[in-house]
């Protein structure tokens, strides 16, 4: 049966990028109590979350995966293929150039306030013994909305910046902080990745 075009599936225009690092933990979302309580009702709860700010370029998400194909003597084609690897990714430049960000762009690190004389200034410094403190793997969750109004939402329950950060600064365009994180191995009975859509 010939099916209609319905033009409230389409998901069209940006994302919205938030994070969350439960109890400063820094190890994601172990504990699903935060991502269940945004989804709670119809109005997602975004009250344990932070909004990332503004973002150029827009939010990619994918699902990337490596296999193994398997080959026999008596057959040209693959005869089987297996998964080897497979990790959610984030990308995105993000306008708002604060420390807070470069800190989650980094995996952590240590902002120090007022510092300097009369303390005007701000730093923030990368981890230096990653042995007694170890990069910060954060959740992150990518919120869209589709033309009929109803949202998207992809939580990564346990990610961590594994590219190069790259903060260009050029005359006639935006200083932006160009990251990219991955989704890791939560446990044997949580996903790395959850898809909610509205009904």
């Amino acid at each position: 049966m010939a099916q209609g075009i319905v033009a409230g599936e389409l998901m069209v225009g940006p994302g919205k990028l938030r994070v969350i690092d439960p109890g400063g933990l820094g190890q994601g979302l172990v504990d699903n109590t935060a991502e269940l309580a945004v989804i709670a009702a119809a109005t997602p709860d975004w009250t344990a979350w932070t909004y990332m700010g503004l973002t150029d370029g827009g939010l990619q998400v994918a699902i990337e995966k490596s296999y193994a194909n398997h080959t026999v003597d008596q057959a040209p084609d693959w005869v089987a293929s297996t998964i080897t690897e497979r990790h959610p990714t984030v990308g995105t430049n993000l306008v708002a150039a604060t420390l807070n960000n470069l800190s989650r762009a980094n995996n952590g690190g240590v902002i120090t306030t007022g510092v300097g004389t009369a303390g005007a200034w701000d730093s923030w410094t990368p981890t230096i013994d990653t042995l007694e403190t170890p990069e910060k793997y954060l959740g992150m969750a990518v919120e869209g909305r589709r033309l009929d109004g109803k949202r998207m939402i992809i939580v990564l329950r346990k990610v961590l910046s594994v590219d190069n950060m790259s903060a260009p600064f050029t005359k006639d365009g935006k200083t932006m902080f160009s990251v990219n994180w991955a989704g890791h191995f939560v446990s044997d009975t949580t996903a790395s990745v959850a898809v909610y859509t509205q009904r």
